[in-house]
């Protein structure tokens, strides 16, 4: 299977959506902790009170790589935000 995503986005936002919400994760593969991928992390911005935080999923030639040591995230461009 090859990935067919470059990049996973997640906006984080301090609100309850409760039991009527779509499942976010409904067909996501379980793997222990240990066992999981790590993606590098590229960007981590305050939106107000929201939270915007994207990670590599593979690399992208031309495309700004990785912050290094995991330390703070390099400025990205992210569509739409």
């Amino acid at each position: 299977e090859t990935e067919q995503v470059d990049r996973l986005v997640i906006l984080q936002a301090p609100v309850v959506l409760g039991s009527g919400a779509v499942p976010a994760f409904e067909r996501a593969s379980g793997v222990r902790a240990g066992e999981a991928r790590r993606l590098p992390l590229l960007q981590r911005r305050e939106l107000g009170a929201d939270l915007l935080t994207v990670f590599a999923v593979r690399d992208v030639p031309g495309a700004p790589s990785h912050a290094s040591g995991g330390k703070e995230a390099a400025d990205v461009a992210v569509p739409g935000a």
